[in-house]
């Protein structure tokens, strides 16, 4: 009976509630806290279940009379500044840039593809971001945060909240989506991949070894046409057998140059690195691109395409020139076969996927999962990235580096991840079919035993109370951090 708080966001899926609350019994044991949720709104089911394991506390974002009121000045002094997407994109207040939470949630809320700096949506949601501010702000001031917990670090319903935690030097803790560790995070950082290389080198020869073999084994499931490997939210492949009829790619000499897609509202800062805005303006910008240039240009939409995206890039394409939209389904088999050249995409996993068929990638994320690599091309700022694109003649092409594909597979989806943290067969959980159900439970007490509960207590406790950046061996941490830091 205190005022020391664990706070964390409502996600509403059985499978996070279970990882979630074995952190939470270890983190309250350790810090003799209590347990509080927000984001949760009328559901009475969810809250039955959270009453269940201890949540004492219900924060409800709402402000008082007086807060309102300087919600309203701080409104009135800023919002009528914002004139372009980019000033929006670069805001700051009370040494918070919130601008980027509020451009990316104002993108996955309303389902578009690029900002509308005049849209009424838009107004009401920079309004409800202020609000968010001044709400935590006072928690903060009035309660002993002992740590956040939260599904995403991104959107104005989280990222707020993370940045105040900051701030306040307050750990903010997640676990990564294929959850198979937790995380502690102190600042925004998204660049730990740039250390990818270094700690790769950092491994005895046996263990480089085995993990190359790793990696080539599950890349083959892959091109085999196997669907989820390691990406377990995939539910389409482009690597099938399949071949659509009519030959796709035009039959020329010139340069043939494929945009690959991504889901135009999904967090497309992700990575911190964007070289635009977001996924349209960069769309855009290829369009004034290709127009200089002599090349034959396609676009493939990402076979999990959601709906309205076709509509937007019909939209799009019409800025083109010439460009030829193909078929989603599309194998890249087809296309590499018929001579493609390059694949362009801002931090998707063609890059390590298409330089084995012998296509090479051009990335536009400086941040991109496989920068500290050389088996895709990663430009330092936007005008490379231009010079580079208007000069593919002169590209000296990095397929021969494939190679470097089966370290990068192996660190991103094996050393930093400990499979073994809730189930001993990692796969047989990432291939279970309704995750999102209450059928899930139980697939998950069968799976996790007692003895399995005991070794995630003791790992969870060791990181808790040692301070360490992610429930990982020692051995490894020893090795990550050395960049890291």
């Amino acid at each position: 009976k205190n005022n020391d708080f664990l706070l964390f966001d409502h996600f509403e899926t059985f499978e996070i509630i279970l990882f979630r609350l074995h952190f939470f019994i270890n983190f309250c044991k350790l810090n003799g806290c209590n347990i509080g949720v927000f984001n949760l709104k009328r559901n009475l089911l969810f809250k039955k279940i959270y009453s269940t394991f201890g949540v004492n506390k219900f924060f409800k974002q709402k402000l008082d009379k007086d807060d309102y009121q300087e919600l309203n000045n701080i409104f009135n002094q800023t919002f009528y500044k914002l004139n372009t997407k980019e000033d929006l994109f670069n805001f700051k207040i009370q040494n918070i840039d919130i601008g980027k939470d509020i451009y990316e949630s104002y993108l996955i809320r309303f389902h578009k593809p690029t900002l509308d700096i005049t849209d009424l949506k838009f107004k009401k949601l920079f309004k409800e971001a202020l609000e968010i501010l001044l709400y935590w702000k006072k928690v903060f001031l009035k309660h002993n945060i002992k740590g956040v917990y939260v599904s995403h670090r991104s959107y104005v319903e989280t990222n707020i909240i993370s940045k105040l935690a900051y701030q306040n030097k307050i750990p903010v803790y997640t676990n990564n989506g294929a959850v198979t560790k937790f995380s502690k995070h102190l600042s925004s950082e998204l660049d730990n991949t740039k250390f990818y290389k270094f700690i790769f080198n950092e491994l005895s020869e046996n263990e480089k070894n085995k993990a190359i073999e790793i990696s080539k084994k599950r890349i083959q499931l892959k091109f085999d046409g196997k669907i989820g490997v390691d990406m377990s939210y995939s539910e389409k492949t482009a690597f099938h057998k399949s071949k659509i009829n009519q030959t796709v790619l035009k039959k020329s000499n010139n340069i043939k140059v494929l945009i690959c897609t991504h889901c135009f509202y999904d967090n497309p800062q992700c990575y911190g690195g964007l070289l635009y805005l977001d996924f349209y303006e960069w769309l855009c910008h290829l369009s004034e691109i290709a127009k200089k240039t002599d090349y034959d240009w396609y676009i493939k939409p990402h076979p999990d395409y959601l709906p309205g995206t076709m509509e937007i890039l019909k939209d799009i394409t019409s800025k083109f020139d010439q460009i030829t939209l193909i078929d989603p389904d599309t194998s890249f088999f087809q296309l590499a076969e018929e001579g493609l050249n390059f694949a362009l995409t801002c931090h998707g996993t063609i890059a390590q996927e298409l330089p084995l068929l012998g296509i090479d990638v051009i990335n536009a994320d400086v941040n991109n999962p496989h920068c500290a690599f050389n088996f895709s091309y990663t430009p330092k700022n936007l005008k490379e990235y231009e010079k580079t694109l208007l000069d593919l003649k002169n590209f000296k092409s990095l397929v021969d580096n494939k190679d470097q594909i089966y370290e990068y597979y192996y660190l991103s989806n094996y050393y930093f991840q400990d499979k073994e943290l809730f189930f001993k067969n990692y796969d047989e959980y990432l291939f279970y079919p309704n995750k999102d159900s209450i059928h899930f439970c139980n697939f998950f007490l069968k799976n996790f035993k007692e003895e399995k509960n005991l070794e995630l207590s003791k790992k969870l406790l060791y990181f808790l109370k040692n301070n360490k950046k992610y429930t990982l061996p020692d051995e490894k941490l020893k090795i990550i951090m050395k960049y890291e830091n």
